[in-house]
């Protein structure tokens, strides 16, 4: 099973996704739900990692595992960092009804940690 989460803060902007596990709906390199969500967290991490104006981090521990944290973010890019937040659950979402027994998602509101 896949699992995204997404975290939100309260102007439904992405401040973190992590993604985890495989779908194991057909052999390695073939299996359609998991590619699918791959390509969708990864086209949206580095979107976000190349707009220089957005703090960032991510990490991979390998196949299986996705995880960015968008850190902070100007106000005057919240409406292009909500269309690629949109484009992200809508994506998987979408995918996630295609395969659910393979895919799931689960959303969230960001709190902030530790007074950041």
């Amino acid at each position: 099973m896949v699992t995204v989460r997404i975290w939100l803060d309260g102007g439904g902007c992405l401040r973190r996704v992590s993604a985890e596990g495989h779908s194991l709906a057909g052999p390695v390199g073939a299996d359609v739900p998991c590619a699918a969500v791959s390509v969708l967290v990864r086209t949206t991490a580095r979107l976000v990692a190349m707009e220089t104006r957005i703090a960032s981090s991510g990490s991979s521990d390998g196949r299986g595992s996705l995880d960015l944290e968008v850190k902070e973010y100007p106000e005057n890019l919240g409406e292009w960092l909500r269309g690629a937040t949109d484009y992200l659950i809508r994506g998987v979402t979408d995918v996630s009804g295609e395969f659910p027994d393979h895919v799931s998602i689960e959303m969230q509101e960001w709190r902030k940690r530790y007074g950041t």
